[in-house]
């Protein structure tokens, strides 16, 4: 396998000293990198970052998806994978970018809990409304009620 080392090397520096992510970021994203290369050795490629084509990529994250990795780990996996190729566009190293056509999965959105009616004016109600204060909180409560 060509040697990825000094792309990896470039990415990291990149990560920490102009995108000023966390260690903890940046190293999960390097995981994530390593991750495909360990995959591509398996299928025996021998490639450089600069070689990767889209429909490996997809390979790739076909076999993810049928190791059972979540989604939200994949979207995370597809936003290195996204970072490293910007990374290596703006150094000049490639013009290609093989994520460009790669989607990510859809992520569920949780849906807030919120309180009902009658939760909402309990809470009002325990409003002692004979300080200023109390007419004040009120009133903040209310126009957030109000604004949903």
């Amino acid at each position: 396998m060509q040697s990825w080392i000094p792309y990896i090397k470039g990415f990291e520096a990149y990560l920490l000293l102009e995108r000023s992510l966390s260690l903890n970021t940046a190293q999960a994203y390097l995981a994530d990198l390593d991750k495909l290369q360990q995959f591509l050795k398996l299928k025996g490629h021998s490639c450089s970052p600069l070689e990767i084509s889209t429909p490996q990529l997809e390979e790739f994250l076909l076999w993810l998806n049928n190791l059972g990795l979540a989604a939200r780990s994949q979207a995370r996996l597809i936003s290195a994978l996204k970072t490293f190729y910007k990374y290596l566009i703006l150094e000049n190293l490639t013009e290609s970018d093989p994520t460009e056509l790669v989607d990510g999965p859809r992520l569920a959105r949780k849906i807030p809990e919120v309180l009902s009616y009658e939760e909402i004016q309990q809470i009002l109600a325990a409003i002692d409304l004979s300080h200023p204060q109390g007419t004040r909180n009120r009133a903040m409560l209310e126009t957030l009620y109000a604004c949903g």
